[in-house]
């Protein structure tokens, strides 16, 4: 079950334990359909919800690691207009793929990985799921929940707006009159304590961000269902649900199996094929189990025991145990690396068989040499004699005469 708290400034923060409660939450949080929630995932609770331009600043100009340190607007809107001038100056701008407009030009940079002022979140809540999961192993993820609904804090961004207004317009906050009647809070005085409204049924809010579904500009904005925050360096979430790192690899797994929502389906076009296959990305599916266990076998003979370890764990988080049967070459590497308790579980499933099948009786005889229990590897053995004996095996009754006369023979690899 999720739990729930607030935290210190009015947030809600859930923890959950499965993918079930993750679900049953948004399921909850959802209900009220006066209200639509943007999602962002993001793989270490502690990285504040904060733009990419934020972060660049705080490095370069503040020298800090304090992802939290306070930054100027003036400074904010400056830094976004540089890159905006230093990519007119290099000539992408007469790219006509790209739009002509400030928040096109930052969309399109924001694509190929520059620091902009635009914040990725989605109207979907599982890929920010995935982005929540997919890296920091040991560090517990979060997905930001955002009601951009709420016309005191956000306001949509309109095609108008976007052909006309500059990238300042929207980051420098101005007040705007909104007509009807406010609640008792909403009410703005000035100075004096005075009403400064000009009509008592005009009420004065001041949008602090703005949310823009941006067109589909590349094929990752669809896939992903995107949608741009952006206003202020900081945006501020109405939920935050955690992600404990233990069930980060079991939540990849379900999304993965159930949903069909993984790297290359996140990030389906040129860019996304060609950081799939980065010297850093270890996920390459070509490699079958029987390169897996050739590698194995090389890494043995040059003695990377370290090597052996990580290939030995691919193998059996994709091979189930069951489909360890006449698996020899498995076998030899597990007893060469001493890993017994593997093959101790291999023994118990085999064992608990009820087949009648010599190969299987020779097999399980190899896990008990490799184990080092001489008594069931005979016993093993004899039962490997007699039952290929009535089939009429000779090849393999005569294999298992001259394992029982020197039980240390070496098996066939």
């Amino acid at each position: 079950m999720a739990n729930e708290v607030l935290n210190g400034n009015n947030q809600i923060e859930v923890s959950i334990e499965n993918i079930t409660d993750y679900i049953s939450l948004i399921n909850t949080i959802t209900t009220d359909k006066s209200q639509r929630y943007a999602f962002r995932g993001q793989s270490n609770k502690k990285y504040p919800l904060t733009s990419s331009a934020a972060r660049r600043i705080r490095k370069t100009l503040y020298k800090t690691e304090n992802l939290n340190f306070p930054i100027q607007m003036e400074k904010y809107i400056q830094y976004i207009h540089s890159i905006l001038d230093d990519y007119k100056l290099k000539g992408f701008d007469r790219d006509k793929n790209i739009g002509p407009y400030d928040l096109q030009i930052l969309a399109e940079l924001q694509h190929f990985g520059a620091a902009t002022c635009l914040v990725d979140f989605s109207l979907n809540c599982l890929p920010p799921l995935y982005f929540a999961c997919c890296s920091n192993e040991g560090k517990d993820g979060a997905i930001f929940a955002i009601n951009i609904k709420d016309h005191i804090k956000y306001a949509s961004l309109d095609y108008y707006s976007l052909s006309t207004k500059k990238i300042d317009s929207f980051l420098v906050q101005l007040p705007r009159i909104e007509r009807g009647p406010p609640e008792e809070d909403e009410y703005i005085t000035d100075d004096e304590g005075k009403d400064n409204r000009t009509n008592p049924y005009d009420y004065t809010i001041y949008p602090r961000n703005w949310y823009w579904e941006a067109p589909h500009i590349n094929q990752r904005i669809p896939i992903q269902q995107s949608i741009f925050l952006f206003g202020k360096p900081d945006l501020e979430y109405d939920k935050k649900i955690i992600i404990p790192y233990s069930i980060k690899n079991t939540i990849l797994e379900k999304l993965d199996l159930c949903f069909n929502i993984n790297k290359e389906t996140l990030f389906p076009d040129f860019t996304g094929f060609s950081n799939n296959h980065e010297v850093s990305n270890s996920d390459f599916k070509f490699w079958s189990f029987s390169d897996k266990i050739y590698a194995a076998k090389e890494c043995i003979k040059i003695g990377e025991q370290i090597k052996i370890d990580q290939i030995l764990d691919e193998i059996k988080e994709k091979k189930p145990i069951s489909s360890y049967f006449l698996d020899e070459s498995l076998i030899f590497i597990f007893s060469k690396y001493h890993k017994l308790d593997d093959l101790k579980e291999i023994y118990t499933t085999f064992t608990q068989s009820k087949t009648v099948d010599p190969q299987l009786f020779l097999f399980i005889s190899r896990i008990c040499q490799a184990l080092g229990n001489r008594e069931e590897q005979v016993s093993w053995l004899e039962k490997c004699e007699q039952a290929a004996r009535e089939i009429e095996d000779v090849t393999l009754f005569e294999h298992c005469r001259r394992l029982l006369e020197d039980p240390d023979e070496e098996y066939l690899v």
